[in-house]
């Protein structure tokens, strides 16, 4: 298979998930979110830094998740361009 038509096909996948499944998502991230926030604040809060493995691992997973949701999850799906699915895909496969 030619380079990035692998990925291409699991962003156009992703993409049909997502556009599908975005109403029931946006339930279940409001229920989950709150909590895993709460959480987080109290990670930062314990002070350990400088951030070392499994620790650095959750906070870029949860900066990924965040932005994710901020900056692409409100948003509607429609008409939105390549670049927006690729960076949605991209976080979401970091946050994960």
């Amino acid at each position: 298979m030619p380079p990035g038509v692998g990925r291409d096909l699991e962003i156009t996948i992703f993409q049909k998930i997502y556009e599908y499944a975005k109403a029931e998502n946006k339930e279940r991230v409001q229920k989950w979110c709150p909590p895993l926030s709460d959480f987080m604040k109290r990670f930062y809060k314990s002070g350990k830094n400088p951030l070392t493995g499994y620790e650095q691992d959750l906070d870029l997973r949860y900066c990924a998740l965040q932005y994710a949701l901020q900056k692409y999850h409100s948003r509607p799906c429609g008409d939105q361009d390549d670049s927006y699915w690729e960076s949605l895909y991209s976080l979401f496969e970091v946050s994960t």
